[in-house]
């Protein structure tokens, strides 16, 4: 549920398009304080700064994590209903997190992106779809292991 309400936040801050769209003012607090002048809590000032250390830990965790359970937690405790199951992705969606965090690496500690070159600030449009693409996934295997386990223990109950 919570990861549900966080996407649901993400795509309501990434539809910006929507404010010129249906022609919605700027409110004086995000004219003054949004780097891109629209109504986005992720491009204010304050916030900013810190997203692309944010990307960088999340692209991290998500593409990483698995390694950790599969090396350091025992399969006893990865069985069905066990929260290693449902705050870790699986190693098949770890892709989707590790562009993210390559990209952002690169923008953030080897080179910046700049209008001619082969990296442009654009290419984080992609990264941000990924990464949104990857929550979705790890949402939709929650939810299909959720449903197994519960029809497992349930099973397991009238037996």
């Amino acid at each position: 549920m919570v990861l549900a309400i966080g996407l649901l936040f993400s795509s309501l801050e990434e539809i910006s398009w929507g404010q010129r769209l249906f022609d919605i003012e700027n409110p004086v607090y995000f004219e003054k304080h949004n780097v891109q002048c629209e109504i986005s809590i992720h491009n204010l000032d304050i916030v900013q700064p810190k997203l692309h250390k944010i990307y960088i830990l999340t692209g991290a965790y998500g593409a990483f994590a698995w390694i950790f359970v599969l090396l350091f937690v025992s399969r006893v405790k990865t069985k069905c209903l066990h929260i290693v199951n449902f705050v870790v992705p699986d190693w098949f969606i770890s892709s989707y997190f590790f562009f993210v965090f390559f990209i952002y690496t690169l923008f953030e500690y080897i080179t910046s992106p700049y209008s001619e070159e082969f990296l442009v600030w654009r290419d984080q449009e992609p990264m941000e779809l990924l990464l949104s693409l990857g929550f979705f996934s790890f949402l939709v295997i929650n939810y299909i292991k959720l449903r197994a386990c519960l029809t497992n223990t349930v099973r397991a109950e009238f037996k």
